[in-house]
């Protein structure tokens, strides 16, 4: 978990409330973490506990026959400034917000702490808007997101390399890369184990 001095908190949250006017209104209803709520600058994050208990419960319900989970390898110290300078910038934030943004990144990782910082409530929205772009990827297929955590449906196994492979090519762009370690094709159903537990 990052400790940011005072003035950057401040800061990073502020930038953070600018990002979320713009981005929160446009992510899927299966973006279930760190969903912002409020206007600018009294924005906060919604509780966690219950859209956590509402991704288990989607997780149970999300169409099938097999599901694809994966997740994002070391998503957030592998951010790259120029990365969250680009993603910013398309998404059309307002002017200077990407290129603060981003330097806030770069100071950081001079002092040995790369990528968004862990844990301010700013990150999670930084996150969100990071991803878009890999969520945009999924096309028609129902998926679930948690921070970086994927639940995707898939009518066959040849389905789910075809998603790997639109995730793969949507994370590269942004310098990101999915851990194989927790890639795994399940069955869908009452019993598929995702976000530490399993559903039943």
């Amino acid at each position: 978990m990052a400790i940011l001095t005072d003035r950057d908190g401040a800061r990073w949250h502020r930038l953070a409330g600018r990002v979320a006017e713009i981005v929160e209104p446009n992510l899927p209803g299966s973006v279930l973490a760190n969903r912002a709520a409020g206007q600018w600058p009294s924005w906060r994050l919604r509780a966690v506990w219950p859209a956590l208990t509402a991704a288990r419960r989607r997780a149970r319900e999300l169409p099938g026959p097999l599901l694809l989970r994966t997740d994002v390898a070391d998503f957030y110290p592998s951010v790259l400034p120029s990365v969250m300078f680009s993603t910013l910038a398309r998404l059309d934030v307002p002017d200077g917000v990407p290129g603060a943004a981003a330097d806030m990144l770069d100071g950081w990782g001079s002092e040995g702490c790369p990528g968004i910082p862990v844990g301010p409530a700013g990150s999670a929205v930084m996150a969100n808007a990071v991803l878009a772009s890999a969520d945009a990827a999924l096309g028609p297929h129902p998926f679930l997101r948690w921070v970086d955590d994927y639940l995707v449906g898939v009518a066959s196994e040849r389905a789910a390399a075809e998603v790997l492979d639109r995730l793969h090519e949507a994370l590269d762009r942004l310098g990101l890369r999915l851990a194989r370690s927790k890639t795994a094709i399940l069955e869908a159903g009452p019993t598929v184990r995702w976000l530490g537990t399993s559903q039943g």
